[in-house]
């Protein structure tokens, strides 16, 4: 289970979270609010790609900043897309698979491809792809494998509709067996596929409810207002 408790961050004198409570343990949690809200920031801890200044943030009692250490823990697709174009997608992937010392490669590449609609994109070069192609190469090496927390943040942006919605119908079936917290402008997508909305207003968490209980209204509203 994904704990996090009286969370803090500070970016230099900027307090970015303030006191971030919630628990999170199967399903997907969509994150929602606007820009400067946190929501990066809030990904990268619970991710373990940062640690708190303030307050614990655990997958199953073990600071994720360590857990994320341990191979099949932690999935994480940031935003930043520092890849090596020169490479495929394949490639790519390969590589990722190898730092996390995975076996069975080539049938965990075959199997995230399929799972994302990647397969034609395989043996493209990620210089040949655009910026939504290189954004969902950093969803594939995410969800590669069949890690207990998967950490996306905006996974669909400058992605096109109907692989949007692909990629919504594969973030529900891993919730199935792992945990997903997901950071999205995508609001129709995240009100009919994520089981739970966590909305941030300036560092804090405002509200975090079943996705069924939110109005399109006033997701648009938190995000607009940032």
């Amino acid at each position: 289970m994904l704990s996090v408790e009286k969370l803090g961050r500070r970016e230099g004198r900027l307090q970015i979270l303030h006191d971030v409570s919630f628990g999170w343990e199967r399903g997907v949690l969509a994150v929602i609010g606007g820009n400067g809200t946190g929501k990066t920031t809030l990904l990268r801890v619970v991710a373990g790609a940062a640690k708190p200044n303030a307050g614990k943030v655990a997958w199953n009692g073990v600071p994720t900043s360590r857990a994320v250490r341990r191979r099949g823990v932690i999935g994480y697709g940031p935003q930043e897309r520092n890849l090596d174009l020169a490479i495929t997608l394949r490639e790519f992937l390969g590589l990722c698979a190898d730092l996390r010392g995975m076996r069975g490669r080539t049938d965990k590449i075959a199997a995230v491809a399929e799972e994302l609609g990647l397969v034609k994109q395989l043996d493209e070069r990620l210089a040949n792809l655009s910026g939504g192609g290189r954004r969902k190469a950093m969803t594939a090496q995410a969800m590669l494998g069949a890690s207990e927390l998967i950490v996306l943040d905006e996974p669909t942006s400058e992605v096109d509709y109907a692989a949007s919605r692909r990629f919504w119908a594969a973030f529900q079936a891993r919730g199935k067996s792992s945990a997903l917290v997901i950071a999205t402008h995508d609001v129709e997508l995240a009100l009919t596929s994520a089981d739970s909305i966590l909305l941030l207003q300036r560092g804090l968490p405002s509200r975090l409810a079943p996705a069924s209980s939110f109005a399109i209204d006033e997701l648009s509203s938190a995000i607009g207002e940032g």
